[in-house]
């Protein structure tokens, strides 16, 4: 899945190392004109709460900015992981209303409860004047 995902056009990885051993990362993707997607953030357990998380988004979010000169950051989350929505919230995303099924489909793990949901949550990425 991520080689083919490497693969497409306008899409990255983007990877934070701390002496030559990968921390954190992110895949970044142009969707539209004016809007990029950043999508499985995650960082390793023993540098989580110590911001990465945070520097790893704003570079996913100036990155886009800056080569795609997008106007928008869409993000997907899940709906029963209200720590992770509020997380996002306080980062200035916002809920769009668009919602989609979590994928049945074992490459992005096995539900343990069922029902689950994705939410969009968008960010306003204004250009530099």
């Amino acid at each position: 899945m991520l080689e083919e995902l490497a693969g497409r056009p306008d899409s990255y990885f983007l990877v934070a190392t701390k002496e030559n051993q990968m921390i954190a990362c992110c895949h970044l993707q142009l969707t539209e004109a004016e809007v990029a997607e950043c999508g499985m953030l995650s960082v390793a357990p023993p540098w989580q709460n110590q911001g990465v998380a945070n520097a790893l988004l704003h570079t996913a979010e100036e990155y886009a900015r800056g080569t795609w000169q997008v106007q928008r950051m869409r993000l997907w989350v899940i709906k029963q992981r209200p720590e992770q929505t509020a997380y996002y919230q306080r980062r200035g995303y916002q809920f769009t209303g668009a919602t989609l099924p979590f994928p049945d489909d074992s490459r992005y793990g096995i539900p343990k409860v069922a029902g689950l949901c994705l939410l969009a949550m968008e960010k306003a990425l204004p250009l530099p004047a």
